[in-house]
């Protein structure tokens, strides 16, 4: 007989003692219908304790609880058949195929037809084609997926997780979120899950209860006001990267594209030759350029892959897409430096000079011009913003600059005058490392950034076109060669 009851899991004042070490300390909880509860605690603190006894396995030593309605002493046949549990070890048959160990453990819970119901479970979980594998040969993930489908074989009203991830890699664990959310969501069922992962529980679980020394210190609904998680906002590290290391990597590589030919006195030989006078400048960027998107794009591929399969880290498609135009803003962003140590090697006499000019302009596009709209910026005098501090959104801290008209204008200008300063406020707003930009379209962050993306390709396409205009001058560079 199902008891119809608001709360599927009731302890009162439960305690479990050995000798004179208290394991679980007056333990009052309720967990209603339909609700993923997470059970956070350190190693020790009663988590595992609090499941034995709830799923019948361990007797309390003081206080009562129930699973569904049903008291767990005194109507423990009732509870067990409505709950299912997957330990924090699970242990099979490892001689026994998949089917085989499922099929037991179908029996054992009355389960009719078994063998359609394991296809079912299977199905649902998408793990098919696994059945007449031993389970000697599964991995630790594969074995939890058969630990669920044990634990959901005769779809129980309660599931216990006892620490479910333990063991996992990030694309395990992934898996197994998933396949909790639709437990509960297509199922309907309530999970009772321990584990000491709070990421885990600020993502799968409606409710949490904190345990430390076998007293609960904490219980409530998870804040939804909790920021959701932005993956691309770990890539701030990446745009840092590319400032620094990317224009480093153009200066040495424009440098050396007219250093090489000039120290053979080469490139006076081929300026003496009937061939288009943009011709050297074409073969040398756009070989360089192949290069330098090559980088570009193995840097994009790893960070893909690593995030992926160490972080398991998934990215939509729109993720994906801002993504790709931060590689080609730092596209442009490096070749800027290409064309400009290029000119200048081709302009000056001594090569050395060329060199030290090139990371001359480097260091003040990089540090210097930005640190002085930085502390000219009068949000930037408070760790976290003044006008965060102020709980001003973001609209209402460009009112409040409009009063301050000349004084921005002054400041805007020092800072527009350095690439690195576009490319750093194109790609914070591309990322979403401004909270700002977070979860907005390329559509709205276009409209509000495409002015330092102008000046980002801007300041390349002007490069260029100066070299361009400088080799033109063949005469110049045969004297200065």
């Amino acid at each position: 007989m199902r008891r119809e009851h608001d709360f599927m899991i009731v302890a009162e004042g439960l305690t479990k003692k050995y000798k004179e070490f208290i394991s679980l300390d007056d333990l009052n909880l309720q967990v209603s219908r339909g609700e993923i509860f997470g059970f956070l605690g350190h190693n020790g603190a009663g988590k595992t304790t609090t499941v034995n006894i709830l799923t019948t396995l361990l007797s309390p030593t003081s206080g009562r609880a129930s699973i569904c309605g049903f008291d767990i002493q005194d109507e423990s046949r009732q509870v067990r058949e409505r709950i299912g549990y997957l330990p924090e070890n699970v242990k099979f048959y490892e001689d026994l195929t998949a089917f085989e160990n499922l099929a037991f453990f179908a029996r054992l819970s009355g389960v009719k037809n078994p063998g359609e119901k394991i296809s079912e479970v299977l199905t649902f979980l998408d793990f098919q084609g696994i059945e007449n594998k031993k389970l000697g040969e599964f991995s630790k993930g594969m074995r939890q997926r058969i630990g669920i489908a044990q634990a959901i074989i005769h779809d129980p009203e309660v599931l216990f997780l006892d620490e479910p991830t333990s063991g996992l890699d990030p694309m395990g664990i992934k898996h197994l979120r998933e396949v909790i959310l639709r437990l509960n969501s297509e199922k309907g069922m309530t999970i009772f899950m321990n584990t000491h992962l709070l990421s885990e529980v600020a993502r799968t679980c409606t409710t949490i209860g904190v345990l430390s020394h076998g007293r609960l210190i904490y219980g409530k609904v998870p804040d939804t006001s909790t920021p959701p998680f932005f993956p691309l906002k770990m890539l701030r590290g990446v745009v840092d990267y590319l400032e620094i290391i990317g224009a480093i990597l153009g200066i040495i590589l424009g440098y050396l594209s007219i250093a090489k030919e000039k120290g053979k006195n080469t490139l006076q030989l081929l300026l003496s030759r009937p061939i288009g006078q943009y011709d050297i400048v074409s073969g040398k960027v756009l070989g360089n350029s192949a290069l330098i998107l090559s980088v570009l794009a193995v840097n994009a591929l790893a960070l893909y892959l690593i995030l992926w399969f160490v972080g398991g880290v998934q990215f939509s498609t729109a993720e994906l897409v801002k993504l790709g135009l931060v590689f080609v803003a730092s596209y442009f962003y490096i070749m800027f430096f290409f064309c400009l140590t290029s000119i200048l090697a081709l302009k000056l006499k001594s090569l050395p000079n060329a060199l030290i000019i090139g990371f001359t302009i480097w260091l003040a596009f990089v540090l210097i011009i930005p640190q002085i709209g930085d502390t000219m910026d009068p949000d930037n005098q408070i760790p976290g913003g003044f006008f965060k501090s102020m709980k001003m959104n973001h609209d209402q801290g460009k009112e409040i600059l409009k009063k301050f008209k000349t004084y921005e204008t002054v400041r805007n200008t020092i800072e527009e005058t350095s690439i690195t300063k576009h490319y750093e406020r194109l790609s914070f707003a591309l990322l979403g490392i401004k909270d700002y930009y977070n979860n907005k379209t390329l559509g709205f962050i276009f409209h509000d950034k495409w002015f330092d993306g102008v000046w980002v390709a801007g300041f390349f396409l002007l490069a260029l076109l100066a070299e361009y205009l400088v080799l033109a001058r063949k005469e110049h560079i045969l004297h200065n060669g």
